[in-house]
């Protein structure tokens, strides 16, 4: 005889019982079984073990069959015989477990087909039937015997693929089986397809429970359908949390808003020609109780993304103007550059809300607003941006392009939106004595702005030899720390009290060189970049890599291309010309000898030699320095 389990019951093997104990036995080979009463003996001694009384032996078979069947109907699909949905959360604990245990990777997909709908609605619910039962076997066929496909109802599956070793096996399986589902199906005379979507999460990766898990693939099934359909999408848990992270940072700042926790700090522009303060930028702030003032970089990108931002700029326009309002009180007047967002900007009710701003303003009054757009947001919707800037500009609105030169930077975009102003993006201001690169895009922005007769200003102007520089190539207008950081509302006063512009400033209008004489301005910055790659090359381990970088030589560098050519026509006749280039050569030539010294592992003389190579660079410079001077007076 053969014990196995059925309902109610429970198997004995030989132990001695204590009361009366009720067991299934199946005859072998044979679908029949028999409930068996057992029962303990009362033994005549306190002590002897109790024997076992067998009372009569019931055949249930009928029984078992019958919670066999009704267990088959609680628990699998009727027309595909795959596990339906009051399995799922027992096998997705199991194969759960078997992860856990094997440290191999789960898959957990869900499963939407494409095109049953119409299948359903054309050829009916017979044809649709078969279309069901056919996808089933075909995910069978391409599931191993340990994985699971369950049906959860309509033409959705679940599938439960065990012990993946990587991501790039799951995709493997992924795609052998949505190129099964896409075969075509004959049914009768007709020849139907239909395919898939998938949506995948991987555990251990995304450490959720399966009620998550599930979910997760739900939303990765969705973004299969968005995408085009018929291919699979993986959840990224890291993706997840930034977006869980994005929600609730979100909602703190609605709850600042209602609080009342962001405030406006103002930059001054100084125009350097006239030593006069023309105007402010507004910059948003949030004072937050705990964290304290908070820049604009650790909230405004994630709230650009959002309609918020449309509430929050409003908010910044009628904040700027009842600053402007005791600013005037106190015969202070300024322009006021104000960023606009991109939705905000292309909002359908951007325009009638400038009017109503415009009506608030006194009578007479110049609307102080340079509203500060992206070249990049005007450029998702050219011809509404320019109609409203033209509209906007007869109600005294006046527009600047911010950052120019880090998009897509067009002349004919510039033409199209007539802006009032362009301004130079810090970072191109902040390497421009370095950089030849950078000083060559400052350069050519400052020429654009003055062929479209647009005001230019430079940002993020942090030392005086910057402002000198932008002074020399005809940007008159900057801000930065150089000039005074952004300040409070109520601070403005106080500072253009105590507010004096430096005289040398009008030294660098009549001493440095004219565009003509800019190729000069780049010769010179370029070589500072040559002799910063020798440092920065030096401070990160030259020595103990045992190799400097590779440079160019006398014969190559710009600065002997300038002397052999242009310099020679324009100022042959100097002496400074010929002793620039003696120093020039022994500056390559040290240079060699450095990287000859470092390749040797010599730390000490390659020091000593380092410290040369940056006397005979700081004067070549200074000569550079005499002879565009005496060129330009």
């Amino acid at each position: 005889m053969t014990h196995e389990r059925f309902p109610l019951a429970q198997a004995v093997h030989g132990e001695a019982i204590e009361q009366e104990t009720v067991i299934g036995i199946k005859r072998e080979h044979q679908n029949v079984w028999f409930q068996l009463n057992i029962y303990p003996l009362p033994s005549p001694q306190e002590n002897a073990p109790k024997k076992l009384f067998l009372s009569l032996a019931h055949e249930v078979s009928e029984a078992v069959e019958r919670g066999r069947d009704l267990s088959q109907t609680a628990h699998y699909d009727a027309l595909t015989g795959l596990p339906n949905r009051a399995l799922l959360n027992d096998r997705m604990k199991t194969a759960l477990a078997h992860c856990t245990r094997t440290g191999q990777i789960l898959a957990i997909c869900l499963l939407d087909l494409d095109g049953f709908k119409p299948i359903n609605d054309t050829l009916g619910h017979e044809a649709g039937d078969e279309v069901l039962k056919i996808t089933a076997n075909r995910l069978l066929e391409n599931m191993r015997g340990n994985d699971t496909a369950l049906r959860l109802g309509g033409d959705e599956f679940v599938l439960l693929i065990n012990d993946l070793k990587s991501e790039d096996e799951c995709v493997l399986v992924l795609n052998r089986i949505l190129a099964s589902i896409a075969k075509s199906i004959t049914i009768g005379e007709s020849v139907c397809t239909v395919t898939g979507s998938l949506g995948v999460t991987l555990f251990p990766n995304d450490p959720s429970d399966p009620g998550i898990l599930l979910r997760h693939a739900d939303q990765a099934m969705y973004k299969a359908k968005e995408h085009g359909k018929n291919d699979f999408e993986m959840f990224d848990p890291t993706l997840a949390s930034r977006h869980r992270a994005n929600r609730s940072t979100l909602a703190r700042i609605a709850k600042a808003m209602q609080k009342k926790q962001f405030e406006l700090h103002y930059q001054p522009q100084i125009n350097c020609a006239t030593g006069r303060m023309v105007g402010v930028e507004a910059l948003i702030r949030w004072n937050h109780p705990v964290l304290g003032i908070r820049s604009p970089g650790e909230f405004l990108p994630l709230l650009e993304k959002d309609d918020m931002i449309i509430e929050v700029g409003n908010w910044v326009i009628q904040e700027a103007l009842a600053q402007w309002r005791l600013w005037k009180a106190e015969g202070i007047d300024l322009t006021i550059g104000i960023n606009i967002a991109a939705r905000q900007l292309l909002h359908s009710g951007f325009g009638e809300m400038l009017k109503t701003v415009h009506a608030s303003l006194p009578e007479g009054e110049a609307n102080p607003l340079e509203l500060e757009i992206l070249e990049t947001a005007a450029l998702e919707d050219m011809n509404s941006v320019a109609r409203l800037i033209n509209d906007s500009r007869r109600l005294g609105y006046t527009y600047s392009l911010d950052d120019f030169g880090t998009g897509y930077s067009s002349l004919a975009h510039l033409k199209h939106l007539s802006v009032d102003a362009l301004k130079i993006d810090q970072s191109y201001v902040r390497d421009m004595l370095d950089d030849p690169g950078d000083l060559a895009i400052v350069q050519g922005i400052i020429g654009i702005a003055e062929a479209f007769d647009a005001k230019i200003i430079a940002e993020g102007v942090e030392n005086i030899d910057q402002i000198m520089m932008l002074i020399g190539m005809g940007c008159e207008i900057v801000q930065g720390f150089a000039i005074a950081k952004p300040m409070p509302g109520d601070k403005i006063s106080a500072w253009l009290t105590n507010y004096n512009s430096n005289p040398i400033w009008q030294t660098a209008r009549d001493s440095y060189p004219s565009r003509g004489q800019f190729e000069m301005l780049v010769i010179e910055v370029a070589h500072r970049h040559w002799f910063e790659q020798i440092e920065r090359a030096y401070r990160d381990g030259a020595i103990e890599k045992g190799r400097m970088p590779t440079l160019e030589s006398y014969d190559q560098c710009k600065l002997t291309s300038w002397y052999l050519g242009e310099g020679a026509a324009q100022h042959g006749h100097h002496s400074l010309l010929h002793a620039m280039d003696v120093n020039h050569r022994k500056t390559h030539e040290k240079y060699q000898q450095l990287c000859d010294q470092v390749a040797r592992h010599d730390g000490i003389s390659a020091s000593l030699t380092l410290k040369e190579l940056n006397e005979l660079n700081n004067t070549l410079i200074m000569a550079i320095h005499q002879l565009r001077f005496k060129e330009s007076r």
